[in-house]
């Protein structure tokens, strides 16, 4: 049982759509990526990103550093994404990171995720917002990526009830994941 739908999910976190879609032509490579979102070939994105969502153009749609930190966790830790689950708003379908998704996608690993009914909705962040700025020839490349990353949602069963993680079961996976069992 999945409480999530994954294109709501998609629509009130369009940036995840757009950062899979970097990274798929990228060969989920984030410094590839980023240089990138950073060529002549999506300088509009950059243009779209700084009025829909001023705060993630100035922060970078890929932090190198820290992306490789929770990569480097989610490949060679057993039980780092046990351990340091998703949080989602299941009310609202709003959830918060990005690294965590993306790279559960790319090893192929389930999502443990926990549900947080206080997680506040952030604005710049819905398709709704980017699709009124962007160019129809890249509505339709990002709507092919859109209905890919759906695809290995549901291949993965992301927000399946069986991984829905407790306050206990995190405890648990923090000591196993600081022991390196």
């Amino acid at each position: 049982m999945n409480p999530i739908n994954y294109e709501f999910f998609c629509s009130k976190r369009f940036d995840i759509v757009l950062r899979y879609h970097l990274l798929k032509e990228s060969e989920f490579e984030v410094s590839k990526a980023r240089n990138l979102s950073n060529s002549k070939r999506y300088f509009f994105l950059k243009n779209v990103i700084s009025k829909v969502n001023p705060r993630l153009f100035k922060k970078g749609i890929f932090s190198v550093q820290r992306w490789n930190y929770v990569e480097d966790a989610i490949a060679n830790r057993r039980y780092w994404l046990a351990a340091n689950p998703y949080l989602i708003n299941s009310v609202t379908s709003y959830g918060s990171d990005v690294k965590r998704l993306l790279l559960a996608i790319k090893y192929k690993k389930k999502l443990h995720w926990i549900d947080n009914t206080n997680l506040k909705e952030k604005s710049g962040f819905h398709k709704e917002d980017y699709l009124e700025l962007l160019p129809q020839d890249f509505i339709k490349e990002i709507q092919i990526s859109e209905h890919k990353m759906i695809e290995m949602m549901e291949e993965l069963s992301f927000f399946d009830i069986s991984h829905k993680s407790t306050r206990f079961s995190i405890l648990i996976n923090k000591v196993r994941n600081l022991f390196g069992r």
